[in-house]
């Protein structure tokens, strides 16, 4: 985005009409594995399909949003019951006996501010006083979304279902060889949330119906798209900066760790 351009932060929710294939592993028969959220540059790239194809934008946009990117996408968590998900931080464990969620977030961040080292959660409170023999309880759950049900932080996820299909020969009426395949699907009427950075020059309205993951052509990801909320961005840059994730570009083995 240009300095000086005019930008909009805005919040969406995102429902899912058909099932949407969006998964993290493709296997020799299908993709499995279903992504416990939308990525940003996948729901970035539906907008801006959804937009083009409506005449809504032109060419000339697309073009500019390839080599300039003024649209941008958060990726697009699990609203459960109306409830928002985050990713869990690096200081947010599992108890492996109880199913407590330990979550330290605000603490280390309030340490760094005093200049000490955070402590990231290392045992269950309840279980290690029940059973000190049981060791180490804790297990992470970083990027593992959780929402506050209840009162109480849970661990989340999409709700999806796992489907085989066949193909026919037209004149047979047989299975084919060698035409089985597999999938995993997040379900249909399944909902998320996401922020939208739009430039000026893109006008998003305030419902767009979008495609999300593979197999839009068979009726897969039909997906309704909505704006229920605009947040004034920040203009001051905060004086603590804190790694919240690793980006995927870089293996993480390929850093230099201990």
């Amino acid at each position: 985005m240009a300095v000086g351009e005019k930008m909009r932060l805005l919040e969406v929710r995102i429902r899912l009409l058909s099932p949407a294939i969006i998964t993290a592993k493709r296997v020799e028969r299908g993709y499995v594995k279903p992504l416990n959220y939308v990525p940003g540059s996948m729901l970035r790239g539906a907008i801006l399909s959804a937009l083009y194809w409506e005449g809504r934008i032109s060419e000339n946009v697309i073009e500019r949003e390839a080599e300039r990117p003024g649209l941008l996408a958060s990726p697009a968590y699990p609203l459960i019951e109306g409830v928002k998900s985050l990713p869990a931080t690096p200081f947010a464990a599992e108890c492996k006996y109880c199913g407590a969620i330990i979550e330290k977030t605000r603490e280390s961040v309030d340490r760094l501010r005093r200049g000490e080292e955070p402590e990231p959660p290392t045992t269950c409170p309840k279980c290690e006083k029940v059973a000190p023999e049981l060791g180490p309880t804790l297990r992470t759950i970083y990027g593992t979304p959780l929402a506050r049900i209840g009162g109480a932080l849970k661990r989340v996820g999409v709700r999806s279902f796992r489907a085989t299909s066949v193909g026919i020969n037209k004149r047979s009426g047989a299975a084919m060889r060698g035409m089985l395949y597999d999938y995993e699907a997040i379900a249909e009427g399944s909902e998320f949330w996401a922020r939208l950075v739009v430039p000026d020059y893109i006008e998003l309205g305030g419902r767009l119906e979008i495609t999300l993951g593979r197999g839009g052509s068979r009726g897969f990801g039909a997906a309704v798209l909505e704006v229920v909320g605009e947040h004034e961005p920040r203009g001051e840059v905060p004086s603590l900066s804190m790694l919240y994730a690793v980006s995927p570009i870089i293996p993480l083995r390929a850093l230099p760790l201990p």
